[in-house]
């Protein structure tokens, strides 16, 4: 199934039936990434009875968040602004948030763009406003800068308000459906298994737009 692609294939069915019928909405885009855990490597003994460091899975990797150490996997999503996943990615989690923007954008046709302080960067905004798109992610004060300004806090809470629906899928699959640690070895295995959850949350979240009567999208 994993050489097949048959997860994606399954992913990108579901996305396009809602794109069919209307549901997912066009211009702006929210993106955001997660940690996935797995287990961390261990000391085990080798020749000469010195203890060293095995990978338990050598494409995971380390980062930092809130001062905690973690080691896995990161799940990428590009939202609409009613939270239906559009696009994915899975990355070792070293890997930094920003640097698959372009990975998540390629194609699409997009107005705008909001995400958290983590997709701060120069190069990449001047990338989006080459193709004409608005760059609303929320800023935060550099070393050696003084105080973000009355403008740029307010700025921060509109840009906060609409890209917080891109935290939903993110607590549908660790809380509803439980997965808060990786089921598998590998990025391949990793990545191929998040395209078949994003394809159950976006069923999940359809039902509950049918549910609550949402109108279909508008250009």
């Amino acid at each position: 199934m994993i050489r097949m692609g048959l997860m994606k294939w399954i992913f990108e069915l579901v996305r396009s039936k809602m794109d069919e019928r209307g549901l997912v909405l066009r211009g702006g885009q929210i993106v955001d990434a997660t940690i996935i855990s797995t287990a961390r490597p261990r000391l085990k003994e080798v020749e000469g009875g010195k203890k060293e460091k095995r990978e338990y899975d050598e494409e995971a990797g380390y980062t930092k968040k809130r001062e905690q150490i973690y080691y896995g996997y990161k799940l990428h999503i590009l939202t609409d602004r009613r939270g239906l996943v559009k696009r994915i990615s899975t990355s070792s989690a070293s890997v930094h948030d920003s640097q698959k923007l372009e990975e998540l954008l390629e194609g699409k046709e997009v107005e705008e763009i909001y995400g958290d302080s983590g997709y701060m960067s120069k190069e990449r905004e001047a990338k989006c406003k080459e193709r004409g798109i608005k760059y609303r992610v929320i800023r935060r004060r550099v070393r050696g800068e003084g105080e973000l300004s009355e403008a740029v806090k307010k700025e921060n809470k509109e840009i906060a308000k609409v890209r917080g629906i891109v935290e939903l899928p993110f607590a549908i699959i660790k809380r509803w459906m439980g997965y808060r640690v990786c089921r598998f070895r590998g990025l391949e295995k990793n990545g191929t298994y998040h395209f078949l959850l994003m394809a159950m949350y976006n069923l999940k979240r359809w039902y509950g737009m049918i549910k609550k009567g949402m109108q279909v999208a508008c250009a």
